[in-house]
Order: structure tokens, then sequence, then C-alpha cells
């Protein structure tokens, strides 16, 4: 019993929210907390797993985790907006990293399917609006790749 206390104090810290995120986007901000923890955490080990491959991609995507836990530190802020625009940007600079450098390893299929998880972020987060306006510049980024 004691333990399950533990975890939910622990959860509590880790996605907290500040005190001045209105009470409707309480939710909303703690979601967003939890997937720049996530995503931090994916990133990281990512580029771990890629240091034999590429050194270069696994410096982008180390660089990348640093950003996203940044990311997650203003997410606990009253800048939490400012950390939705940067989750939804940030998970696209690996599959850059991997078309800049090109590890005959890697496939970019396979790194482009990330991007879906920024989307659905974005969806919670955003407006129908402004939702529309990323997944679009999403489709132009994977065209463009």
């Amino acid at each position: 019993m004691n333990i399950s206390k533990a975890i939910n104090a622990f959860l509590g810290q880790l996605l907290g929210v500040h005190a001045d995120v209105e009470p409707r986007l309480r939710r909303r901000v703690r979601l967003l907390s939890a997937f720049l923890i996530l995503m931090t955490v994916i990133t990281l080990v990512g580029s771990f797993t890629l240091k034999p491959y590429s050194v270069n991609t696994s410096y982008a995507m180390l660089g990348t985790s640093g950003l996203l836990f940044i990311t997650y530190f203003i997410s606990r802020t009253r800048f939490y907006s400012l950390a939705t625009i940067l989750a939804v940007i940030l998970p696209s600079i690996p599959p850059v990293a991997v078309i800049i450098f090109k590890p005959p390893e890697i496939n970019l299929t396979a790194e482009l399917m990330w991007l879906a998880l920024p989307l659905l972020v974005a969806s919670l987060m955003l407006t129908i609006r402004k939702t529309i306006i990323v997944a679009v510049s999403y489709i132009a980024f994977i065209n463009i790749l």
C-alpha cells in the first residue's frame, strides 16, 4: 500500500503542472510532460543504439534528447505553450540527421514513423486549425525528404 502511495507521489511530482495553468488545460499539460519524458528516453536510448553505425546521427539524437529534456522543464512552467511548439518540432531532427549523414544501416521509413507521435501531441494540445497546419507541414517535410 505504501509503495503505491510513493509511486503516485513520484508521478505527481514528475508530471505536476504550474499553478498558472488553466484548470481545463491541466490534463493536457500533464500529457505533454509525459510525452516529453517518453520521447527523451526513447531518443536517448536511440542515440546509444546508433553509435556503432553513425556517430554523427548518434550525436544529433543525443542533442535532440537534451533539447526534449529541457522542453520537459519548460512544459512545467507557465510557458507550456512554447513547450508544445517545441514538442512538435524537435522530433523531426533525427530523421533530418539520418538524411544528412546517410548511414546505410538505418531505414528512413522507420525514422519517419516517429513523426506520428508529435502529430498526436499537436492534436491534443493545439486547435484544429493549428493541428491541420502542423499535419500539412509534416506532409510537406516528408515529401521534401
